[in-house]
């Protein structure tokens, strides 16, 4: 997975964000192959946070778990 759709989702919230708002807050559940075993999968989480001002943006990876086989 890859955090292009909390990019996204923090983009349109920047559009309608309250001239309160100081930073924006994305969270994008996800859930993919482990990178040297596509027979697992896991599940994690992408967060992007955004300064509403500045437009400066960070973004991470959370921890993941692996799910258990179908």
């Amino acid at each position: 997975g890859d955090p292009c759709r909390a990019r996204n989702r923090a983009a349109a919230l920047l559009d309608q964000q309250s001239q309160q708002a100081h930073l924006i807050v994305a969270i994008e559940g996800g859930v993919g192959h482990v990178q040297h075993d596509t027979t697992q999968l896991e599940c994690f989480a992408w967060v992007v946070i955004r300064n509403v001002r500045t437009g400066a943006a960070s973004e991470a990876r959370s921890g993941s778990f692996l799910l258990p086989p179908a």
